[in-house]
């Protein structure tokens, strides 16, 4: 089954129906306002020549969440969090998927941030670090 890609609005729809919400944000983006509620597990990571994929991601997912949760996957505008569909996709994941499209900040729709949407910048238990 395919990821869906759904606005803001639709996509906490589903959180409110019980998918978890996971950031795929770096820890400094998460750290500086996310959905409330959600973790942080990022997609790509600071390297030494730029960003680089994090080769933990899939693993630190299945860490926290069995293979079929329903997951709402967010970025800051919908392309990351869109490529960390397609891996857990990939890896074989069975729930229900969803990439916010427009991701916090903005793409081609309006983002989370600005729907006002619940958000915060609390990170105690949900950074990456914490999460590993």
């Amino acid at each position: 089954m395919p990821y869906e890609d759904l606005p803001p609005r639709a996509a906490y729809q589903r959180i409110e129906e019980g998918a978890a919400y996971v950031d795929v944000r770096t820890p400094g983006e998460f750290a500086e306002g996310h959905p409330q509620g959600a973790l942080n597990i990022p997609m790509y990571l600071m390297g030494p020549v730029g960003m680089q994929p994090n080769p933990e991601f899939a693993r630190v997912v299945r860490k926290h969440f069995e293979a079929t949760a329903d997951l709402v996957v967010g970025c800051r505008s919908g392309v990351r969090s869109a490529h960390a569909c397609q891996l857990l996709l990939h890896e074989g994941w069975e729930g229900r998927l969803v990439n916010v499209a427009g991701g916090f900040h903005g793409g081609r729709v309006r983002g989370w941030h600005d729907e006002g949407l619940p958000s915060t910048t609390d990170t105690e238990g949900r950074t990456y670090d914490d999460l590993r």
